[in-house]
């Protein structure tokens, strides 16, 4: 793709095993997703919703967990520029965050997040709704390649 060569200086890799990308600027939450998920798949990490963008044009993730709040691009930013990306758009996404609110997570389903995680993280929680995202992508996004 013309936009990580030309603009952010790598290339396009393709993932060998299921990866997901996980998107925090807390560095605890960062260390304790990738932690929980590392024994079942390759995880990359980013600090911000820009290293994020840059993270899933070049590493094509099959799953991204991303932060609400976050410098740079916060999730819903970064959600909507990844969507409107031809190579991105059939990522799920799921969002986390502290906001417990139904009006919160409402707003995160019907503006294209794919799931929705409360903060303190739940293992066994994340581990079923990162499944559920791999078995979404893997039924409708690798047909239509």
């Amino acid at each position: 793709m013309a936009i990580c060569r030309n603009y952010f200086g790598t290339n396009i890799t393709e993932p060998t095993r299921k990866t997901v990308l996980v998107v925090d600027d807390d560095k605890l939450i960062l260390d304790t997703v990738s932690k929980i998920l590392d024994q079942d798949y390759l995880v990359y990490t980013a600090i911000d919703g820009m290293e994020a963008y840059k993270e899933a044009l070049s590493k094509k993730p099959h799953v991204i967990l991303t932060d609400k709040e976050m410098p740079k691009l916060d999730g819903y930013k970064l959600l909507n520029s990844l969507k409107n990306l031809p190579e991105t758009k059939a990522i799920p996404i799921i969002l986390i965050t502290v906001t417990t609110s139904i009006e919160e997570e409402l707003r995160a389903l019907e503006t294209g997040f794919f799931d929705f995680i409360h903060k303190p993280i739940n293992a066994p929680i994340l581990l079923a709704r990162v499944k559920r995202a791999f078995d979404y992508f893997e039924k409708n996004y690798l047909f239509m390649r």
